[in-house]
C-alpha cells in the first residue's frame, strides 16, 4: 500500500509539474535578488524512514521498473532540487572551489623559496615539523603528555620509542591483538577492514632497529597510521569500501601509493591497513553492510558518522593515534565530531591526493587528518600538505604553508586579541537540541573570549544557504556516479552489489540536468564571492559541527548483509552545517569541546582559503579546556 500511495503521488506531481512547465512556465528568480532580501533559507529534507527488506524492494523497484521515472523525480523535487531551475544566476561556472592567483602571490612565491636556499617543500616541512615538536616538549612535562586530552597522541608514541620504554614493534604486537580483540565483540567495532599482519611487523622491525641505532627519521618513525580505504596504500587493494570487483582486485605498489601515504612512508610512520568506510564514501554515516558497520567507542550502540567511519573509530579506541580520511561533504569532520576527536579539512587541492585509482569527487573532495589532539593535527597537517611534484593541481597552492607562525615558545602566540569570531545568529541557532548551540557558545565566549581575547561578530548574514546546500549535493552526486563508471556501475551485475542506500543516492543523480549541474558551478562561484566579503571583516567563521549528536543504530540492518537504513531526518541535521567548506574550497576544522548525554559534540571553524594555520592556532589554545572523557571502548596500545 505505501508502494502504491508513493507510486500514485509521483505520477501525479510528474505529470502536474510537467505540464505547468509546458503550459505556462516557470517564474526564474534573480540571484541578485536573493541577495537583497537577506532571509534565512535552509531546508530540512523530510521523507519516510526505510529500513529492511522493504528498504531493498523499494530501491530495486525504482532502478528496474518506470515507476522509478515518475517517483524518483518528485522525491527529488521534494529535496528542492528544482530550485537550481528557477534561479538566474550570471557568474560564470566556477568548477574547482579555489580563488585565482595574482602576481602579488607568485612573487610571495619567489621570496619563500629565496629564503629557504632552494629547499624543497618536503625538506622545509620535515624542518618545521622539529621545530614545533621541540617547542611542544619544551611546554609541557611527560605527565602533560601523557594527559586524557593527548592520551593516544603521536608525540607520546615518539617519546616512549626514544626512552626505550617500548618499541614499534611492541606497538605493532599489541594492535594486531586489538584488532582481533574488537572485531570479536558483539557487535563488533569494524574499525580496520584490511590489515597484512607481516607486512605491519615488517615495517615496525624497521623502525624499531632505526630507534635502537638512534636513526629515526622523524615524530612518524614507528608511529601507527590507518589509511581510508578509498585512499591507495601499497601492498592493499583500494575497494572504497565496495565488494571486491574487477577493478579493485588490483593490489597497489609503491610508486603508484597515495601521494599522502608517500609523505608519511618517508617520515617512517608505519600504516595499520585499511579503515572501514561507507560504501563509496556517499553518506555521511558509518554504515558499511559489506564490512560491518564501524562503531563509535563512546557509546557502540552509535553510529560514528562517515563516511571515514573506520578513521574516527580506530583514533577514538586508541587503536591509532592518525588515520586519513577523506571529506567531500563532512566525510572527515562528521567521525571525528562523532567521536570526540579533531578533524581538519584542508583548502581544496592543499593536500595531494594525487593516486593511481580513479577518484569519485573531485570538485568537493579533499584530504585530511584525524586525531585525538591537537598538537598530532598539526604535525599531521604539516606532514601531508603543500606542493607535490607529480600533481599539477597542488601548485594551485601559496608555497609557503605558514608553518612558521605556528610559535609554541612564543607568549604572543597564546592569545588571539584583535581576531573576530562571525556567528551568523539564525544559522548558528538552527539546531532541534538548543543544549548544543549553548555549548557551543559558551565555549567561544568563555575561552576564546574571556581566556584569549577574541571578539564576536554576530551581526554576519549567510546569503544564499539553501541554493548552496542543494548545488554542494548536484556537484559531488554528478561527480560520484561520472566515477563509478570505473567501477562498472552501469553493469547489472556490479550494481547489484551495492548497498541499498549506495544504489538509491546513485539512481538519483540520473536526474540531475546539466543545465542544474551548471547552474550549481555558478552559484559556487557567487558564494565564494559573498564568503570571501565575510573573511574580510572575520578571522573565523563558527558553528555547531553537526546539528545533533551521535544517533544509535538499528543494529540488524548495519551488521555484514544487512539492508541499511534511509534516514533524511538524521542526514539534514549532520549535513546542515558541513557542506560550505565543501562547495567553496575553504578550509574548515571541528574541535571536541564537550558531551550531550555521554555523546561528543564538536565546535566547528572556517577560514579563508589556504588559512589553515589560523584555525590550528584556535585548536591548539582551545584544548586545554575542552572536557575530557575516555570512551568505552579503548585499547592500551602503549
Amino acid at each position: 500500500m505505501f508502494l502504491l500511495t508513493i507510486a500514485a503521488l509521483g505520477v501525479v506531481a510528474f505529470l502536474g509539474y510537467h505540464a505547468y512547465d509546458t503550459f505556462v512556465g516557470r517564474k526564474r528568480t534573480n540571484i541578485k535578488d536573493l541577495l537583497q532580501n537577506r532571509k534565512y533559507e535552509i531546508r530540512s529534507v523530510e521523507a519516510p524512514k526505510l529500513t529492511g527488506a522493504l528498504f531493498w524492494f523499494f530501491v530495486t523497484l525504482m532502478e528496474y521498473s518506470p515507476l522509478g521515472d515518475l517517483v524518483v523525480p518528485f522525491i527529488m523535487k521534494s529535496s528542492n532540487f528544482s530550485l537550481l531551475d528557477e534561479l538566474s544566476v550570471y557568474n560564470a561556472p566556477k568548477l574547482y572551489p579555489i580563488p585565482e592567483r595574482n602576481e602579488q602571490e607568485q612573487l610571495k612565491d619567489w621570496k619563500h623559496a629565496q629564503d629557504h636556499d632552494g629547499m624543497s617543500i618536503q625538506e622545509i616541512q620535515k624542518k618545521e615539523i622539529e621545530r614545533i615538536l621541540n617547542e611542544y616538549y619544551d611546554q609541557c612535562s611527560d605527565e602533560q603528555s601523557s594527559s586524557p586530552s593527548v592520551w593516544k597522541s603521536l608525540t607520546r608514541f615518539h617519546r616512549l620509542y626514544k626512552e626505550k620504554k617500548t618499541t614499534p614493534l611492541k606497538v605493532a604486537q599489541n594492535i594486531l591483538d586489538a584488532i582481533k580483540k574488537g572485531d570479536s565483540l558483539n557487535p563488533p567495532l569494524c574499525a580496520v577492514i584490511k590489515y597484512d599482519a607481516d607486512l605491519l611487523l615488517k615495517q615496525a622491525k624497521e623502525s624499531t632497529e632505526r630507534y635502537e641505532a638512534g636513526k629515526e627519521i622523524s615524530v612518524f618513525d614507528g608511529v601507527p597510521v590507518t589509511i581510508k580505504d578509498e585512499l591507495d596504500l601499497a601492498g592493499f587493494t583500494s575497494s572504497k569500501g565496495m565488494k571486491v570487483t574487477e577493478y579493485s582486485d588490483h593490489v597497489i605498489t609503491l610508486e603508484e601509493e597515495n601521494n599522502i601515504c608517500k609523505s608519511l612512508r618517508a617520515l617512517g610512520a608505519i600504516f595499520v591497513g585499511k579503515a572501514n568506510q561507507n560504501e563509496i564514501g556517499i553518506c555521511p554515516r558509518g554504515m558499511n553492510l559489506n564490512f560491518g558497520s564501524a562503531r563509535n567507542p563512546f557509546n557502540m550502540k552509535c553510529d560514528t558518522g562517515g563516511s571515514s567511519s573506520g578513521g574516527g573509530a580506530c583514533v577514538a579506541s586508541g587503536l591509532v593515534p592518525l588515520s586519513i580520511g577523506t571529506d567531500g561533504g563532512g566525510s572527515v569532520r562528521v567521525p571525528a565530531s562523532f567521536c570526540g576527536l579533531y578533524g581538519l579539512k584542508p583548502t581544496h587541492f592543499r593536500v595531494s591526493n594525487h593516486q593511481h585509482s580513479a577518484p569519485v569527487a573531485f570538485s568537493t573532495c579533499v584530504a585530511g587528518p584525524l586525531t585525538s589532539s591537537a598538537i598530532d593535527l598539526t604535525l599531521s597537517f604539516a606532514a601531508i600538505a603543500g606542493r607535490r611534484e607529480n600533481d599539477a593541481f597542488s601548485w594551485s597552492q601559496p608555497r609557503d604553508l605558514r608553518l612558521s607562525e605556528i610559535r609554541l615558545a612564543d607568549k604572543n602566540f597564546y592569545s588571539l586579541e584583535g581576531q573576530k569570531i562571525g556567528i551568523d545568529n539564525a544559522y548558528f541557532n538552527d539546531v532541534k537540541d538548543q543544549r548544543i548551540v549553548k555549548l557551543c557558545r559558551d565555549f567561544i565566549e568563555n575561552v576564546f573570549c574571556k581566556v584569549y581575547g577574541a571578539k564576536v561578530d554576530d551581526s554576519i548574514f549567510t546569503p544564499l544557504l539553501e541554493p548552496s546546500r542543494v548545488s554542494h549535493l548536484v556537484c559531488i552526486a554528478s561527480e560520484m556516479r561520472n566515477g563509478m563508471k570505473d567501477y562498472g556501475y552501469f553493469e547489472y551485475s556490479k550494481r547489484s552489489l551495492l548497498c541499498p542506500e549506495t544504489r538509491m543516492s546513485l539512481l538519483s543523480q540520473k536526474y540531475i540536468s546539466s543545465s542544474q549541474l551548471i547552474t550549481a558551478q555558478r552559484i559556487r562561484s557567487h558564494q565564494m564571492e559573498e564568503f570571501e566579503k565575510i573573511f574580510q571583516n572575520v578571522n573565523v567563521y563558527a558553528t555547531p559541527t553537526i546539528a545533533g549528536v551521535t544517533p544509535e543504530f538499528v543494529n540488524e540492518q548495519v551488521m555484514k548483509g544487512g539492508y541499511g537504513v534511509s534516514d533524511y531526518d538524521v542526514l539534514s541535521q549532520i549535513m546542515k552545517f558541513i557542506f560550505i567548506s565543501n562547495f567553496c574550497g575553504f578550509p574548515s576544522i571541528t574541535i571536541p569541546i564537550g558531551f550531550i548525554d555521554g555523546k561528543p559534540v564538536g565546535l566547528q571553524l572556517m577560514s579563508k582559503h589556504w588559512d589553515e594555520v589560523t584555525l590550528l592556532k584556535y585548536a591548539l589554545l582551545a584544548e586545554k579546556y575542552t572536557e575530557k572523557k575516555n570512551p568505552e571502548m579503548l585499547f592500551e596500545i602503549l
